[in-house]
């Protein structure tokens, strides 16, 4: 017979795809999308180890009492130095010891031990650590079989190549992801094998799967040639390249090399009844050179799929670091490029408050993680719930239009703010009692005179409860305000450093700012509620008035209506009216001035405390003590730097 040359198996991964994974290793480029994976899955003493030992040279144990019994990873990477680490992913459902137990589990490999001299040791000891049966013991009975803790192998080398390979014990219960390598042996019903149907179904293109027919030489010895090499030349057939047939490694072949396993079994495909088939319409069907070779295609496309996805990752994650760049601005290094950097933070700033200010600001900021940078719309609700409160009881607390913000994140305006006021409702006897004592009091008792002197006391009686409930409720917009100024100050500025020093510089000038507004509060308070006279020029009143004296008539009317009650009717009409309009001017003047005005939009409002017009204004002192790059930030920007162009030179190299 002619000698056989039987060509050596190569790498799976293609040289160009190798270097690029090897650039960004070597640019300490991490990324999350995870590397192509072959999985391989089988029935029990299919021949899957001696498949993946083939493909990958990894010496997986092939005696029965050491098959896969729980899955195993098998994790090639590249490294200047061969280490081959064992451990053990404990599952997720596992008591805590047991967690601890097997998460503690090591085993370093020489790279000498390499032959399989050793590794069927390791598969023993990771059973018995997972507490797994190798060979049933009748006196025992029954014990676990299968484990769902998961076996790692970590292989580095120079010579190593970026894969990792899956070994599933038996049939999996859930969809696998990856490329699938179904093994199943020849003698076995192949179209109705369970793996098999469920990958028909999954993948019925084929184009991330492959089926392996296993153990021909076995199936001979317990069956005619013919009838083995019959059904399995129908396959070849109708699928075509989708299935491909291998010899495995004989038990007295366990100290041959990898060349001289491809040599016998090239030679048996070449042997009667098997070279009926094994002719050059289906050679590229037969021996695991011809599988390395689909597997190679395969992988190539699922690793150029890989590329694309690692490179929208990077390039996302540049466009962010740039922007970080930027938004830390150039070095500080005097003071012209500190005066810049100062007046780049406060356009920001005063950009985030007009924004939010504004009715485009929905389309402007990313409330969804920022909430409290909404603040016309709370400024808005709240004045909403003070006004509702006002005219339905007369008295508030903090309202579900009202977010009760906790004042001990700033101290320093917790001596400014009142306390949250809480009443009950206006009281059931209504408001004629009042009347008459009050009238009784100014005016002797005449009741058909009327004298304006009843209505200041009258009136201040009645919005007695209006001093806390205002306070209040400035407070709380007062809280709202001064987080937001804070929650903007920190978007604008990236450096902690200067947000700090900013903060402490300006934080007398937002506390003057308030002081002002609930001094301005205070006195509309006391001219509206403590004065001694009782004057209004809305002409709503006159018509106010004429509705409220035409109902006193028709009820005047109803039997059992005495001249004393049209005499006090004719007082509570009169206060009814004007306690309507002045309550809605009140309520109108408190967000008009002291809310929009003292607090918002103002001259000396907290938006004119930090503005670009006063960093022009800095002096040379004020500059260094505010903007002085520390030593933190120049680290940081010099590793942002260093990202930058690693991620730039790490695309070139997916790109190349």
């Amino acid at each position: 017979m002619a000698k056989i040359e039987v060509p050596q198996a190569e790498g799976l991964y293609d040289p160009v795809h190798i270097k690029k994974l090897e650039k960004l290793q070597d640019l300490n480029i991490s990324y999350n999308t995870p590397l192509p994976q072959i999985v391989v899955i089988g029935g029990q003493s299919a021949g899957k180890s001696s498949v993946l030992e083939s493909l990958s040279g990894f010496p997986f144990p092939r005696a029965p009492q050491c098959g896969t019994r729980y899955i195993t990873e098998v994790i090639y990477r590249k490294h200047d130095k061969d280490s081959v680490v064992a451990s053990i992913e404990p599952d997720c459902n596992s008591t805590f010891g047991r967690r601890a137990s097997l998460g503690a589990f090591k085993a370093n490999l020489s790279p000498t031990t390499r032959d399989g001299m050793t590794i069927p040791d390791i598969f023993q000891s990771t059973s018995v650590a997972m507490g797994v049966c190798l060979e049933v013991d009748e006196a025992r009975g029954s014990t676990s079989l299968y484990s769902k803790d998961v076996l790692q192998v970590e292989v580095t080398g120079p010579k190593e190549e970026y894969l990792k390979i899956i070994d599933c014990p038996g049939t999996p219960s859930e969809p696998v992801q990856g490329f699938v390598l179904v093994v199943v042996p020849c003698a076995a019903d192949v179209e109705d094998d369970p793996d098999v149907l469920r990958l028909e179904k999954a993948d019925p293109d084929r184009r991330r799967s492959i089926v392996v027919l296993t153990k021909p030489d076995l199936a001979m010895e317990s069956a005619s040639g013919k009838e083995v090499v019959d059904p399995v030349e129908i396959i070849l057939k109708v699928i075509g390249p989708k299935y491909f047939v291998v010899r495995n490694r004989g038990e007295n072949e366990a100290t041959s090399d990898l060349a001289r396993r491809n040599y016998v079994e090239h030679a048996f495909f070449n042997e009667d009844p098997w070279n009926q088939v094994h002719n050059q319409l289906y050679q590229p069907l037969f021996g695991t050179r011809s599988l390395r070779l689909q597997v190679q295609e395969l992988l190539m496309e699922r690793t150029e799929q890989y590329f694309i996805e690692v490179g929208k990752e990077l390039k996302a994650r540049l466009k962010h670091k740039k922007n970080g760049l930027e938004f830390l601005g150039e070095t500080r290094v005097n003071t012209d490029r500190q005066r810049t950097y100062l007046g780049r933070v406060a356009i920001r700033f005063s950009d985030i408050f007009n924004r939010a200010l504004g009715p485009q600001c929905a389309g402007q900021l990313n409330f969804s993680v920022d909430l409290q940078l909404r603040l016309a719309a709370q400024v808005q609700e709240m004045s909403k719930a003070f006004a509702s409160i006002l005219f339905s009881r007369g008295h508030s607390y903090y309202s579900e239009g009202e977010e009760a913000y906790q004042d001990h994140e700033y101290p320093e305006i917790q001596d400014l703010l009142s306390e949250a006021f809480y009443c009950s409702r206006p009281h059931g006897s209504g408001i004629m009692d009042d009347i008459r004592q009050i009238y009784s009091d100014y005016c002797g008792g005449a009741l058909g005179v009327f004298k304006n002197t009843i209505l200041p006391p009258l009136f201040r009686n009645q919005t007695r409860k209006w001093t806390k409930l205002t306070l209040a409720h400035v407070s709380n917009v007062i809280l709202v305000i001064h987080d937001f100024v804070y929650s903007a100050l920190r978007r604008s500025c990236p450096d902690t450093h200067v947000l700090q020093a900013l903060w402490e510089f300006h934080k007398q000038g937002f506390l003057d700012c308030y002081r002002r507004t609930i001094k301005h509060a205070e006195l509309l308070l006391h001219v509206k509620c403590e004065g001694d006279v009782v004057v209004t020029n809305n002409l709503e009143f006159e018509r106010l008035l004429a509705e409220y004296r035409m109902e006193r008539r028709r009820e005047a009317a109803k039997p059992s209506r005495g001249a004393s009650r049209h005499g006090m009717g004719n007082r509570e009409e009169i206060h009814h009216a004007y306690y309507e309009i002045a309550r809605a001017r009140f309520v109108d003047n408190i967000h008009q001035q002291v809310v929009t005005h003292f607090l918002l939009r103002g001259e000396q409002s907290v938006l004119q405390v930090f503005t670009p017009e006063w960093v022009l204004s800095m002096t040379s002192e004020e500059l260094r003590s505010i903007a002085e790059e520390h030593p933190d930030n120049v680290r940081g920007r010099q590793e942002l730097q260093q990202e930058i162009d690693n991620l730039e030179k790490a695309l070139d190299a997916i790109r190349a």
